[in-house]
């Protein structure tokens, strides 16, 4: 009887290890642990309220003794103007061709400023095309804007809220986090930039010319105008 309870304890303790909840800790808490709601979807949320609207928090998701954290810097967002933050945490690998691949940190949008993106696209310059590098709010935390690169190559660059750096959003999804990438390979190439918040992911993707998407070329748009004209 005694070997049964044993192993019964034993089976007990294996199984609330792999159930350890993941918690968000912060500033907003004191890097406590504060639970997340299992949304029995594959992801978790959880919103922390009582909070002063406006104020900034770093925070990271992270199992009860820390054995492991996500994102690898901290993330950092704002109260909402309801004195509150919902935090998202989707973990695992997730192949949709958003950044990060996996172990996604978002938040809802506070809703509170704009996004923007800086880069050495345009030599990290905080007066150069300040319009053009404004995203467009989607709506439901998803942010967008088509930026034309002027030369091809390979550049680092980074979301952040709007004319400050208090905010930013790197490779991880952390405010601190390395340089997001994104490359061109042709003179003028329209980039798309999206940031989704609640989902923890941004991405990139070329804007095909107006031209090739009915499929034709430049050259092909010519001869199609000299064939008009002959008509």
């Amino acid at each position: 009887m005694k070997q049964l309870i044993a192993i019964a304890i034993v089976g007990f303790a294996a199984v609330a290890a792999l159930a350890q909840p993941y918690n968000v800790r912060g500033t907003f808490n004191g890097w406590g642990e504060s639970p997340m709601n299992d949304d029995l979807d594959g992801t978790y949320s959880l919103t922390a309220g009582g909070l002063n609207p406006g104020d900034r928090h770093n925070f990271k998701v992270a199992f009860n003794d820390w054995a492991q954290s996500w994102p690898g810097s901290d993330a950092r967002t704002a109260v909402n103007a309801g004195g509150a933050i919902t935090f998202h945490f989707i973990p695992g690998a997730i192949a949709d061709g958003w950044n990060p691949p996996q172990d996604r940190v978002g938040y809802d949008d506070p809703a509170m400023f704009g996004w923007e993106i800086q880069g050495a696209f345009n030599n990290w310059d905080e007066n150069l095309d300040s319009a053009a590098r404004q995203l467009t709010d989607m709506g439901g935390g998803l942010y967008s804007v088509d930026y034309t690169i002027a030369a091809p190559g390979t550049y680092g660059f980074k979301f952040r809220e709007s004319f400050s750096w208090d905010i930013s959003i790197g490779d991880n999804f952390g405010n601190s986090a390395a340089d997001n990438q994104v490359t061109t390979t042709i003179a003028n190439e329209i980039v798309r930039f999206e940031l989704d918040l609640p989902n923890g992911r941004w991405r990139t993707s070329t804007v095909p010319e107006p031209a090739t998407v009915f499929g034709l070329t430049a050259g092909g748009l010519a001869l199609l105008r000299v064939l008009r004209r002959r008509g």
